[in-house]
């Protein structure tokens, strides 16, 4: 369901309105102008449009309401972060506050809690050294050198954030301004600046048709500082305005996902597993995806991924089920391995959520 939430007062009058607060659900924060009773009021449309422009219902439109007049901590920042990072800020219904993030293990990524009701992912960071963390605390104060994390809140009518990095003409960087892929409310406008002359030097584009975080690749002539700002496109702000900026050196990358988490298939027939593979910044090796982790019975044979055409965008994984092959329930991956250098390996990964990236598929093989 995609739910709307309202506050109204006894006779209807509506009060205050959420919608897509927190990716597709509401979420308000209200204070009651007098002493008095009043309505909370719930409805929705399907999650995924269709023809029927109204309200809608059913037996999968299940919800959890919760109010609370305690303290409740509604985000932290940074929204992403390495294992070197043990504090952070967190924001909600009380004001920014210092808290603690418990490390990433095999099996979670970061979490940020606080004493307040309320916890977070932090999207896992990986880089050849740790990253430097900066906040909008120290906004023209702050010098980042890549790889440097640097984060804020949009909450002011028309409000540009300003930062100054350090750089190097010998190399290229990636910079990445994201907050819609994390549920946050923010269409980040990102640029490079001359700090000397106040020139724009490059401007941030839409990461995809779909998704509006923003991203540019940068080399500049020359080392030195420079500055970068952030706004919001539509000069909106507010709490939920809230935005994490990676500036890494780019590098040749790849990225394998999977569209499922889980997989079926009976004895003797055959199911099919379909990988993307996105390559950034001229990576052009010659992958060997396959997985990995099948018990006896089962087999399925690996596909190469070229540096050109079809396939190094996408390949189709078959697995095979004998006849006679034992049912199973367990943990397998798939994995991709430079053809020049096996050690070199890939891990597929399937988005749980923003911040929660599997790398291994649950596969079921039932009797017939």
């Amino acid at each position: 369901m995609d739910a709307v939430l309202q506050v109204t007062d006894p006779q209807g009058n509506v009060l205050a309105q959420s919608d897509d607060e927190r990716g597709i659900d509401p979420q308000l924060i209200f204070t009651a102008p007098n002493a008095d009773e009043y309505l909370i009021r719930i409805f929705a449309f399907p999650q995924t449009p269709n023809s029927t422009i109204g309200f809608a219902g059913g037996k999968s439109y299940v919800y959890v309401l919760r109010l609370a007049t305690v303290a409740v901590t509604d985000h932290g920042l940074p929204l992403a972060a390495d294992n070197s990072l043990s504090n952070a800020m967190c924001f909600g219904t009380s004001g920014p506050r210092e808290a603690r993030i418990l490390p990433s293990t095999e099996v979670s990524p970061p979490i940020l809690l606080d004493d307040a009701p309320g916890w977070q992912w932090l999207t896992p960071l990986t880089a050849a050294e740790p990253f430097s963390y900066g906040t909008d605390a120290s906004i023209d104060k702050m010098h980042g050198t890549p790889p440097t994390v640097l984060s804020g809140h949009i909450s002011k009518d028309r409000e540009v954030d300003r930062f100054v990095i350090e750089l190097d003409e010998a190399k290229k960087y990636t910079i990445q301004a994201r907050s819609r892929e994390f549920g946050f409310v923010l269409d980040p406008t990102v640029r490079i600046l001359s700090i000397d002359s106040g020139e724009q030097l490059a401007e941030g584009k839409d990461i995809a048709r779909t998704n509006y975080d923003s991203s540019v690749d940068f080399k500049p002539k020359e080392s030195g500082q420079y500055a970068l700002e952030i706004s919001d496109a539509v000069d909106s702000f507010g709490l939920r305005h809230a935005y994490s900026i990676t500036v890494r050196e780019a590098a040749a990358e790849v990225k394998l996902g999977l569209v499922v988490e889980q997989l079926s298939i009976a004895q003797g027939s055959e199911s099919e597993v379909a990988v993307t593979v996105s390559r950034r910044n001229g990576f052009d090796k010659v992958l060997q995806i396959a997985v990995e982790g099948l018990p006896a019975g089962l087999q399925s044979p690996p596909l190469e991924s070229a540096n050109k055409g079809d396939s190094s965008k996408a390949v189709k994984l078959k697995i095979q089920a004998a006849g006679d092959c034992q049912p199973f329930q367990g943990w397998i991956q798939i994995v991709g391995r430079d053809t020049s250098d096996k050690n070199q390996a890939y891990l597929a990964t399937y988005p749980l959520r923003p911040s929660v990236p599997l790398a291994r598929v649950w596969l079921t093989v039932a009797p017939k």
